[in-house]
């Protein structure tokens, strides 16, 4: 699993060489960067925009969230007891 954008790139160009897709020539890695460089500009766009509209969900929803866990903190005393 990925969990940096920025290490994805690594492990694909590990992952094509490796699966011999992508060979050791000029015009192999020069179409290889020449896609990451818009790729990566993609996902960090989708990964900024998705972020806000998550965080702002969770804005909304402030309330909800405080009684959930309001509820579900004191169930670990009420076990305890």
């Amino acid at each position: 699993m990925v969990l940096n954008n920025n290490m994805s790139r690594f492990w694909i160009e590990y992952y094509l060489i490796s699966k011999k897709i992508l060979e050791a020539r000029n015009d192999h890695y020069n179409i290889y960067t020449a896609a990451i460089g818009p790729g990566t500009l993609l996902g960090d766009f989708i990964f900024i925009f998705d972020g806000k509209y998550m965080l702002q969900s969770i804005v909304n929803s402030q309330a909800c969230i405080n009684c959930t866990i309001g509820c579900i903190l004191p169930l670990p005393h009420l076990y305890n007891c």
